[in-house]
Order: C-alpha cells, then structure tokens, then sequence
C-alpha cells in the first residue's frame, strides 16, 4: 500500500507541475488558474478547511472592487480600471486555488487512511510538489543554457494563443502575449547575460517562485531527515534564484538562508556543506557580481524611486482612505504606472488605507504571528520545521517591498500557498478521519 501510495503522490505532483506550466504556455493562466481553484473548492466544499488570513484577504478583495468602482465613477478612468480588475482576478483565483488544493490534499490522506498527522502528511505532499517544480525549473535552466550557447540568442520566449495582443497598450496583455525562458540583461555593459524566467512573465516574480519552491521542499527534506536531498535542494535553489538576475530575491534568500543555517547548524556537516556549496557558487559568479557592483542598474533604481514619490504624492492629493481605484499613467517620465513596484504603495494607490491595512494583516502580520507560533512552540513538528517558515516570511515580506503581490497569478498562488501552509502547520496536530 505505501508503495502504492507514493506513486499516485509522485502522479499527481507531476501533473500539477505540467498543467501549470502548459497554462503558462498558452498565456491563459489568469484564466485557467481561476476555474482551476473553482472546481477544486467546489469539488471538495464539504472538507472542512478554516485560516486566519482568509477574511483580510477578502476584504481587501471587496476594498479594491469598492475602490474601483468609485474610481471608475468619479474619473471615468474606464482603461486604468481594467489592471485593477485583473489584480482582482489574481487574488481570487490564486487563494480559491491555494484552498482547493489544500482540501484535495487532505481528502487524498482520508481517502487512503494515513494514521499520520496531517499536517506531516501536508508537508511530504506540498514538499514533493514544490521539488518536482523545483526539478523541472532545473530542466529550463539546462534547455535555456543549451540555446543560449547553441544559438547566441539574447531572448528564448514562445508565442501564446494571445499573441494577437503583443503590441497591446494594456501592459498586462502584451506579458500574456509571449511566454520568455529568458531574456537578456540590461545591467552588464561587457557582455550579454541570459535572465532566466519561471513560471512567471518576468525574472524577478520567477525568483520568488523558485526560492518558496525549494524553501518548502527543503522543510520536508530536513524534517524527514533526508540530510542529502536537504542540501542538494539549498543548493539548486540558489543556482536556480541566481539565474534569475534578480537583486531583490537572490540578496534576501542567501542572507536570510545564512542565518537559517545558523539556527539549524546543530549538524555540523550540513552546515560545512552548504557554506560549501555557497562559496563554490560565488566563486563561480565572481566576474558576474565585480560587473554588476560596477554598473549597479542605476536607472533602474531611479526609476523605482520615482515611482515611490509620484505614488505618495499621488496618495495625498487623492482619497486617502479610498485611495482612486487604477494606478495612473499620465507620467511620461515614468516607465511604468504610479504604485509600481511595491505592494504597499500598490494598494496604497488603488485602495487607500483601507486596503493597506487588511493587505499588511493578511501578508505580513499574521503569516509572522503564525512563524512567533511556531519558533515558540514545544511541539517537535513546530520546532523543526519553524527556521524555514521564518525565512520563507522573511522573504515574501522583504520582496514585496520592491515588487506586487497581486501582478503574477501563478507567482501569487505560489506566495498564498505558502503561507495558508505556514497557517495549517502551525496548528496543534491536526487527525484524519476516514469518511
């Protein structure tokens, strides 16, 4: 039976991994994400499943639609309204497909009749999940390095079924319009550097896909004991988080990962190990990084801080509260729309500080509570798996600073994934009890 277990586990993991990245493929995932999460929820409506960050994320869902429609109404801003309606999307699809998953889940272990508790049997299923998409990130990578060597090719991107809509004035469109396995660098004046994408439309919203990926796989490794596969995942993770480019992700998941090696270093030799595997990975970048320090990407961090001004400027000349429901573009000297680039001052644009404040409870406060939870407890599940709920927290919340939460549906089903687990594996044990 365990044998047999294990291999309908091993099926459905690969399944998931392929159905997103085909729906990636196709640029339908803001639509296939949704009814995804749909049928799962309803599927399984009778599996009984409650979380703390449920209620903020719905009001904040229903803020944006309330701030939307005054917009709308007030401004006549009909186009600008349309991004905040996909965000709107994004947020609903991505937690409705967080919950089915997780219900599915459990009524698998009821199903089968697991004596465990749940949340161990929680914690091998999503672990050998997020390792498999880690594997199959790992895949792209070779393929990518293979065409980039082959071919010289700064770009590797394949056209989706809304490639009608690549010249497109709606940003969010004309992401749709291509699915990218890289594209080139624009922070290396000496030569051309691929920038690797996963299961995203940009680098930088693939790396965080990638770091909660290996940080959940690396939970059930080190929980399990798998002190290898442990440190063969750290160490994929971070090839695969460096890749991307990304200055935001690779600086938070390796110093944050420091200091979760840290707090688990009782193993001597792990900790050897992947101090190891860190340097051998920057020794290797070392011409990459003397480049990069060099250059900097100083546009690009103006461009950021531009953002951030015009954005509380824009905040305290409109609705404080209600904020004015769409991100304005009327800037030509901005590159993109005003509450870009940050969450909080993305929600602080469009929905004010009604909609900051349940995105900073259900994002940031309570996923924290839930990591105090954890690190304090006396349970032996709590207390081991808790070092990588901290610095998987630590991350979501440090990368959300620079980036949105609510741009990417697969990158904010990944993110809400993470922590509604966080919120299950943080519980007192959890039985199953067969049908």
């Amino acid at each position: 039976m365990p044998e047999v277990q294990r291999a309908s586990s091993s099926s459905d993991t690969r399944n998931w991994v392929l159905f997103a990245f085909i729906a990636l493929l196709l640029g339908l995932e803001i639509l296939v994400v949704p009814l995804a999460g749909l049928y799962l929820s309803w599927t399984y409506r009778s599996v009984p499943y409650r979380s703390s960050l449920l209620l903020p994320i719905a009001a904040l869902v229903l803020a944006l639609a309330a701030a939307t429609v005054i917009g709308v109404v007030r401004d006549g801003a009909y186009d600008r309204a349309l991004s905040s309606i996909y965000s709107i999307g994004i947020l609903v699809g991505g937690t409705l497909l967080a919950i089915g998953t997780i219900k599915h889940l459990y009524r698998q272990a009821q199903n089968r009749h697991d004596p465990r508790d749940f949340r161990e049997v929680f914690l091998e299923q999503i672990g050998m999940l997020s390792h498999r998409l880690l594997l199959f990130c790992l895949l792209l990578f070779g393929v990518g390095i293979l065409a980039f060597a082959l071919t010289g090719s700064e770009v590797l991107s394949f056209p989706t079924l809304l490639s009608g809509f690549a010249d497109s004035d709606t940003e969010m469109l004309r992401y749709l319009a291509s699915t990218r396995i890289y594209r080139p660098d624009w922070g290396f004046g000496s030569f051309a550097a691929p920038r690797f994408i996963y299961f995203a439309r940009w680098d930088t919203a693939g790396a965080i896909i990638v770091s909660l990926a290996g940080n959940l796989a690396a939970a059930y490794f080190w929980a399990d004991g798998r002190k290898r596969d442990f440190v063969l995942t750290e160490a994929v993770t971070i090839l695969l988080i460096v890749s991307t480019l990304s200055r935001t992700v690779i600086g938070i998941h390796i110093g944050v990962s420091v200091l979760t090696y840290l707090w688990i270093s009782r193993n001597r030799m792990v900790l050897g190990s992947l101090l190891l595997v860190f340097a051998s990975i920057l020794a290797g970048l070392l011409p990459l990084l003397v480049d990069f320090a060099s250059s900097f990407r100083q546009y690009s961090t103006n461009d950021r801080f531009d953002l951030y001004g015009a954005a509380l400027s824009q905040f305290i000349a409109g609705d404080p509260f209600l904020g004015l429901g769409y991100k304005p573009k009327d800037d030509p000297s901005l590159q993109y729309a005003v509450g870009s680039h940050s969450m909080p001052l993305s929600f602080l644009t469009r929905g004010g500080l009604l909609a900051l404040t349940f995105a900073i409870l259900a994002f940031w406060i309570l996923p924290v509570a839930r990591g105090v939870r954890s690190v304090l407890s006396h349970d032996p599940f709590k207390r081991k798996t808790a070092p990588f709920w901290v610095r998987g927290i630590a991350v979501v919340g440090a990368w959300s600073l620079f980036q949105e939460i609510d741009t990417s549906i697969l990158t904010y089903t990944a993110i809400i994934m993470f922590l509604l687990s966080v919120d299950l594996l943080s519980r007192r044990p959890i039985a199953i009890h067969p049908r």
